[in-house]
């Protein structure tokens, strides 16, 4: 049986073209001009939409086929996993809407409940560049993420840089949110 070098090459030089388009157009769709009532709101953009319809569709057409005769099981519980992750990501984008004020910021969730808080409760800002998130330790031990992703990050980033005293922010995430808030936003894929 002979390898296929070439076919192996060609898949793995298209994953990483296709991906690299995808963070382009992901990064891209962060800065899209929005309404001003909208400036001060931190959702996912339409493209997370998208692609998470299309892999919903792919995991729902992989389940199907793994239930003809050269189907098996692991195609079978790839399409479920795939198609779990498609629901969370859908009910992300409605769901996990945030929106900033000068007082504080009001958050949801995809699982469990959303709430608010006011910016004097936030104990400490940091981001987690493996998950790329913002992460809001608060008083009350509670822990709110704000995606790299999201449209409305420059908003966000200008609001806590104003009213979160800068010891509560690490100093990397300050250059970061000083970046952010000139519309300079960090990378989404290295």
């Amino acid at each position: 049986m002979e390898f296929d070098y070439i076919g192996i090459l060609f898949q793995v030089v298209l994953w990483i073209v296709t991906m690299a388009f995808m963070m382009r157009w992901f990064s891209r769709s962060r800065l899209r001009e929005r309404p001003a009532s909208e400036a001060r709101d931190l959702r996912q953009p339409p493209a997370i939409l998208i692609v998470s319809l299309v892999c919903l569709a792919f995991s729902i057409a992989m389940v199907i086929g793994s239930f003809t005769e050269t189907g098996g099981v692991l195609p079978f519980v790839v399409g479920c996993a795939m198609a779990v992750l498609s629901f969370y990501l859908i009910a992300d984008y409605y769901l996990a809407r945030h929106a900033v004020d000068e007082q504080g910021m009001r958050y949801g969730r995809v699982l469990g409940q959303g709430g608010r808080f006011d910016w004097s409760e936030v104990r400490r800002a940091a981001f987690n560049k493996r998950m790329n998130w913002y992460r809001l330790e608060l008083a009350s031990g509670a822990i709110v993420r704000v995606y790299g992703t999201q449209m409305g990050l420059p908003e966000f980033a200008a609001h806590v840089l104003k009213y979160v005293p800068p010891t509560r922010i690490d100093p990397r995430v300050q250059v970061m949110l000083g970046d952010a808030a000139q519309g300079k936003l960090h990378r989404i894929w290295p």
